[in-house]
């Protein structure tokens, strides 16, 4: 009877697969921050969009432009 050995299979297969476990796990974990980047920049734009008030804004464009006919003297 001829036995074979078979211990380095195990030691290969680890070297193959232990890499493109780490690169993944690394790869989502980039995607994970950059998702999370975006969110809080759209949280800060939708923050601001909550604290604009449009009417303000219009009376403040208006009192320039009425200010502006005075100065010219229209």
């Amino acid at each position: 009877m001829i036995k074979i050995q078979m211990q380095a299979r195990f030691t290969i297969e680890a070297a193959i697969l232990v890499p493109l476990v780490i690169c993944s796990l690394a790869r989502g974990m980039l995607l994970g921050i950059q998702l999370f980047s975006e969110v809080r920049e759209s949280t800060v734009l939708s923050c601001d969009l909550i604290e604009f008030e449009p009417t303000e804004w219009i009376w403040k464009q208006e009192l320039v432009r009425e200010g502006m006919e005075y100065i010219r003297g229209n």
